[in-house]
């Protein structure tokens, strides 16, 4: 399975709504938003998981994170459902692997 990364807040938690999922917590389990699959899928909605297929576009994207809230990055798997066309994927779920520590930010 291909690997992609997430960025999430230093807390673990996820920075659409800092409570539906936390990533630290998953690790090792498959995760999914607690809100409904929204009827068009598409990035940006509730119900749709973020991730990059680089660590570098993780990085690099995850500056507003790393202002507000710190930013902790994720190592996961799934299966996209949609994306942006240049590097950012949506999925209904996704497989926590491991948490890349070496970029923990705080807040």
């Amino acid at each position: 399975m291909t690997d992609f990364f997430k960025c999430a807040k230093a807390s673990g938690w996820d920075t659409m709504t800092g409570n539906s999922v936390n990533y630290r917590d998953g690790i090792g389990k498959t995760v999914s938003s607690p809100h409904p699959t929204p009827e068009h899928i598409a990035l940006c909605r509730a119900g749709i998981l973020h991730a990059f297929d680089t660590l570098e576009k993780a990085l690099d994207r995850s500056h507003i994170t790393v202002a507000a809230w710190g930013r902790s990055i994720y190592r996961v798997q799934g299966t996209p459902c949609c994306d942006d066309g240049e590097g950012l994927y949506g999925f209904l779920s996704l497989y926590i692997v491991e948490e890349l520590t070496e970029y923990y930010t705080p807040p």
